[in-house]
């Protein structure tokens, strides 16, 4: 969604089942070795993820650029650290062997704009840090089989060619709307590139054995069509010297 409407909406948002069947179990795969680790969570929406992290060990800070969503999760979480930020003007004093930031490339109509979140974000990286980049699977970001609670399509005539596209999604039951940007996979590569990473990694997760008992529909629209996509990056050798 735009960073106005995550702003207003933020908060009302919670974790999705597609994160905890689909999600969270390939982001595990992709950090199986958490215990100490300094991570980042750029984008940290409801807090699941911060007290997902640190249950597995992680030394783990959180931030939004929507103030309420802050809010509410130093309500439910008084323990984590969590904090106002935009992750294009990050001022932190740590550096972090992961820095997570998933779905809030979504939120740019700017191509350019992503490059700079993406280049502050990796400027916060150790050394051997990895950023790890997840979104919305944009070949199939108009299928609505795979969706739980909302709905989604172009304002305009899709393409999958169209960069920018602007894609609604609708709430099924409460009375919201908001507007995430469609981009090709090629147009996520140029940005990790054009900031100094480079993909070590490209994952599309499928939802784990065993939660087709919960929806079966639903499961096996994720199969066919993969909700997410992740991009594991890491720094090229020539800016990690």
């Amino acid at each position: 969604m735009t960073i106005d409407e995550w702003k207003e909406l933020g908060d009302t948002l919670q974790t999705t089942s597609s994160k905890f069947s689909t999600l969270y179990p390939a982001l595990q795969k992709i950090m199986p070795d958490l215990k100490g680790k300094d991570v980042l969570d750029a984008g940290c929406g409801d807090g699941y993820g911060v007290m997902w992290l640190r249950g597995l060990g992680a030394k783990i800070i959180g931030i939004d650029i929507a103030e309420k969503n802050i809010e509410a999760c130093k309500q439910r979480d008084p323990i984590g650290k969590y904090l106002v930020m935009d992750v294009r003007k990050l001022a932190l004093k740590e550096r972090f062997d992961y820095v997570l930031s998933s779905m809030v490339l979504l939120c740019f109509h700017d191509k350019q704009e992503m490059t700079k979140a993406i280049t502050k974000m990796s400027s916060y990286l150790k050394k051997d840090g990895r950023l790890i980049i997840t979104t919305v699977h944009p070949a199939f970001d108009t299928i609505n089989e795979n969706m739980e609670s909302l709905t989604r399509k172009p304002l305009n005539a899709y393409s999958y060619a169209e960069s920018g596209l602007e894609i609604k999604y609708q709430h099924k039951t409460k009375l919201f709307s908001f507007i995430n940007f469609h981009w090709r996979i090629e147009d996520y590569s140029d940005s990790i590139s054009e900031a100094g990473l480079v993909i070590e990694r490209v994952v599309e997760p499928l939802p784990i054995p065993g939660s087709e008992k919960t929806d079966k529909g639903l499961y096996e629209a994720r199969r066919q069509y993969p909700p997410y996509i992740i991009f594991v990056c890491k720094k090229s050798n020539f800016h990690a010297s």
